[in-house]
């Protein structure tokens, strides 16, 4: 279920045709599936935006909720009227807020218990929530991140007009364009298109890091790199300050 934060939040990003926004209705709507079907069976994934990009507040607003699990993710779509890509800027501020509550991180990790096969326990921690827990598995179990990119394998994104993208970071790019739902195409070999761009990155070979992101998000590439052929610079930072926190 998505909920973006407080209702303002949310209610500014989510509106029907009518201009009405949707949060009251989705409150109302959760509550019934809390009370159907528990809410160790709800997840609810929120979407950070540069309007709203405090990620901490966006947990505490998620968590009182009453669910036990939840996650976030980094808006970079285009949109007619407002910008939702992540400027250098906003990723440095979103860098920055994470640094400012790493002891917090850090608290959490030492409390937060281990199963024998050292999978954390507990799905109601701001680690969950900002994807670092994947991270600290991979620590703990001595396993690397070999792939990243499951652009047009795990889910596709399709606009209004039907267009077919592998991934909705790189909507509205003609060469990344995989079909269109109405006109009954699709091009299956496009959709390698993105996870093939893992392997020309240069600066990752040399990264201290490549091993924590699987060599980054290459969708972030063709959207924003000058050079398609190399990573994201401010994604990477953050990557890298994610990280940091989890050795630690």
């Amino acid at each position: 279920i998505s909920i973006d934060g407080n209702k303002e939040s949310h209610d500014s990003l989510r509106k029907f045709a009518n201009g009405q926004g949707s949060y009251d209705i989705v409150r109302k709507n959760l509550s019934k599936f809390i009370h159907g079907y528990g809410a160790e069976r709800i997840i609810i994934q929120a979407v950070m935006t540069p309007q709203n990009k405090d990620m901490f507040n966006i947990a505490k607003e998620i968590f009182s909720l009453g669910v036990s699990k939840a996650g976030i993710a980094m808006s970079n779509v285009p949109c007619d009227n407002i910008s939702f890509y992540f400027t250098k800027e906003d990723c440095f501020f979103v860098q920055h807020k994470l640094l400012e509550r790493a002891e917090e991180l850090i608290e959490e990790i030492v409390k937060d218990s281990y199963a024998d096969n050292g999978k954390i326990n507990s799905h109601k921690t701001l680690l969950y929530f900002l994807k670092l827990r994947p991270m600290i598995e991979h620590v703990h179990t001595g396993k690397l991140l070999k792939k990243h990119c499951n652009a047009g394998e795990l889910g596709i994104c399709v606009t209004p007009s039907g267009d077919i993208y592998p991934c909705s970071i790189v909507q509205g790019l003609e060469r990344c364009k995989i079909g269109n739902v109405l006109e009954k195409t699709f091009e299956r070999s496009k959709v390698f298109f993105l996870r093939a761009l893992n392997t020309y990155r240069t600066k990752c070979d040399i990264c201290w890091c490549r091993h924590m992101c699987s060599r980054g998000c290459p969708a972030h590439q063709v959207r924003f790199s000058k050079d398609e052929r190399e990573p994201y610079e401010a994604y990477c930072n953050l990557v890298k300050s994610s990280s940091e926190v989890v050795i630690y």
